[in-house]
């Protein structure tokens, strides 16, 4: 899918993010990489929402949803998370160092 920047603060780059996922995905897994303590998971719980938007049926769905901490090391191992119809998983997973 590629790289995108993107605020989970500020939203901006999120409708774009979800839009590219959702069209190149293709029915597989996604993964959320990228160093400790930048974001990720707020990112997910924001592509989250967006996918709500979009079908309801993900809220629903994504029963784990992960923990945003200022503290790092907050994410101790890859959490997969159902926020796709169809099987594949959206994973938020701990920094990369």
């Amino acid at each position: 899918i590629g790289i995108h920047l993107v605020s989970s603060r500020t939203l901006e780059g999120v409708v774009e993010t979800v839009r590219d996922v959702m069209r190149d995905r293709k029915g597989r897994d996604v993964f959320v990489l990228g160093a400790a303590n930048v974001g990720k998971s707020m990112f997910i719980k924001a592509m989250l929402k967006e996918l709500a938007v979009r079908d309801p049926t993900v809220l629903a769905l994504a029963k784990r949803q992960p923990i945003a901490s200022a503290t790092p090391g907050t994410t101790l191992g890859i959490i997969p998370i159902d926020a796709f119809n169809g099987g594949s998983k959206l994973h938020d997973t701990p920094g990369v160092h």
